[in-house]
């Protein structure tokens, strides 16, 4: 049984790639002449040629989660457990890993997956199980079983934000409330496609800091599950930000593109790279169709889920 549970189970941080392959490979119950064999595969699929030799505890966790990978999906593990750790690797290696691992399941061996990305578990399994305060929830067919999950990530949304249980971070910082405005500053409980929108994060804190390094984000998925979109002050460039002992942090969504539905949303801060505070399934988006392009008229579904500004115009060609 290979497992891939945490970045760098199993590898000595003083030892260099290459010996931590083999190291790796022992641990899993392969002779050195296996391990040599494949040796030449693991490094290839990692994309780590170039550091090889160099002591793991140089690598930055992107590296170690891609070697770490390869030497379990490489050393022909009966069973192959692989947590989220996935998510520390980019979009381009976590879709190379999601292809080996359909490729190990195909040959006959299980991958037991784990993960909170429905996407990603629809994609690669068959079966789930349903894991709810330590105890099997459901288990059967893997659409059902992310059915049952989501509907439980709902029912969560009913309890007040202050009160919720399940987060992770920091005890000094808590979100409290999330709400949704328009324009004219009106609270909002559904949104229309086109319109203006600010959506307020409101928190308390136990200290005060001036010109923070502060990452808020929150995360927009489909009723099934489908991550659209990731809205986080660092992209939009804003690095630094107060905290207040009691305050809120605003985002602004000029023209909201998203069609008629429920919308399931986390939402997530660290401050100073301290995770403070980090919600699934915090609150949600009703949003109906409107206006969008202020036609007059509402865009058939059949176009699309999501709405795109754009304009069109005509040239002659002298």
């Amino acid at each position: 049984m290979g497992t891939l549970l945490e970045v760098g189970t199993g590898f000595h941080p003083e030892l260099t790639g290459e010996e931590n392959v083999f190291l790796n490979g022992a641990i899993l119950g392969m002779t050195s002449r296996e391990i040599s064999q494949k040796y030449g595969d693991i490094v290839g699929f990692a994309g780590l040629e170039k550091f090889m030799h160099v002591p793991v505890k140089r690598f930055s966790s992107g590296m170690y989660v891609r070697l770490a990978f390869a030497v379990a999906a490489h050393l022909n593990p009966e069973i192959l457990l692989v947590d989220e750790v996935l998510a520390v690797g980019d979009a381009e290696f976590q879709k190379k890993c999601l292809g080996k691992m359909d490729s190990v399941a195909r040959s006959g061996r299980t991958i037991l997956f784990v993960s909170h990305n429905m996407t990603a578990v629809q994609q690669l399994c068959h079966r789930g199980i349903y894991l709810k305060e330590g105890k099997v929830h459901y288990i059967g067919d893997i659409h059902d079983a992310v059915f049952s999950y989501l509907q439980d990530v709902r029912t969560d949304q009913d309890i007040d934000l202050a009160e919720r249980k399940d987060r992770q971070g920091k005890e000094w910082f808590n979100f409290t409330k999330v709400a949704l405005y328009d324009t004219s500053g009106n609270e909002l409980k559904q949104i229309l496609s086109g319109q203006e929108i600010s959506i307020r994060f409101y928190y308390e804190s136990e200290k005060t800091l001036q010109n923070a390094e502060v990452l808020v984000a929150f995360n927009v998925r489909s009723s099934l599950g489908y991550l659209l979109t990731n809205l986080n002050s660092i992209d939009a460039g804003r690095e630094r930000l107060d905290v207040y002992s009691s305050g809120y942090f605003e985002c602004r969504w000029p023209k909201f593109n998203l069609r008629s539905g429920t919308y399931d949303c986390a939402m997530y801060c660290a401050i100073n790279g301290e995770i403070v505070d980090w919600l699934q399934a915090a609150f949600s988006l009703q949003v109906e169709d409107g206006d969008f392009y202020n036609t007059g008229k509402i865009i058939s579904r059949d176009q699309g889920d999501v709405l795109m500004s754009y304009d069109w115009t005509s040239h002659r060609l002298d």
